[in-house]
């Protein structure tokens, strides 16, 4: 019967199960395996069996950089690795509040930018219309300087005289009409003459 032993890497560090070639002798040494206090105590990197194994460099590289060995080879202890991997996680979770905060804050600003663009925009529209109606005004005032200032009348009619129509001429005529009022000088009285 074949019992070896391998290495699997684990969520924390580097563990170790058996594997064995045949069921019957893995049942018999399974009972080892199924106590919890044994399993949760065991840490492959105190293992001298596996030492050769966590001499390699790149491993022992992997390890410094996922904060379980320091640079000089101490074994980080389990309460200051969860400490390192909760301050990690908030530091990430401060970089991503920052990062939000800075996008929002520059989508703000272009934004706002956007508005004043906008509102330059509609009013230098505004000012050329007012500039071009006040041109439009002026131009209109020089044409028509000249017209009131010749000599000659205007050509086109300006008004319609309403002429009387021959009934209404003849009942003005028949009708007494008065005359305009004569200052005598000696009497100081109006006389009014009657046609």
């Amino acid at each position: 019967m074949c019992v070896c032993e391998c290495v699997c890497v684990g969520g924390r560090g580097l563990s170790t199960a058996r594997v064995s070639s045949c069921l019957p002798t893995l049942k018999v040494m399974s009972h080892n395996l199924l106590n919890p206090g044994l399993i949760s105590a065991y840490n492959s990197l105190t293992d001298k069996h596996l030492a050769g194994y966590f001499s390699n460099t790149r491993i022992r590289r992997h390890l410094q950089r996922a904060g379980l060995i320091t640079r000089s080879g101490r074994i980080v202890p389990d309460k200051e690795y969860r400490q390192k991997l909760i301050q990690r996680a908030h530091q990430r979770h401060v970089r991503e509040c920052l990062a939000q905060a800075i996008f929002h804050k520059v989508l703000e600003m272009e934004r706002l930018h956007q508005i004043e663009i906008k509102r330059k925009l509609e009013e230098f529209a505004r000012r050329e219309r007012v500039h071009k109606i006040k041109v439009e005004r002026s131009k209109r005032y020089e044409e028509d300087i000249p017209r009131i200032m010749s000599p000659r009348p205007p050509t086109g009619v300006r008004g319609v005289r309403k002429q009387h129509s021959g009934a209404e001429a003849e009942q003005s005529e028949s009708s007494e009409s008065v005359s305009p009022t004569l200052l005598d000088p000696s009497t100081s009285n109006y006389q009014v003459s009657i046609s």
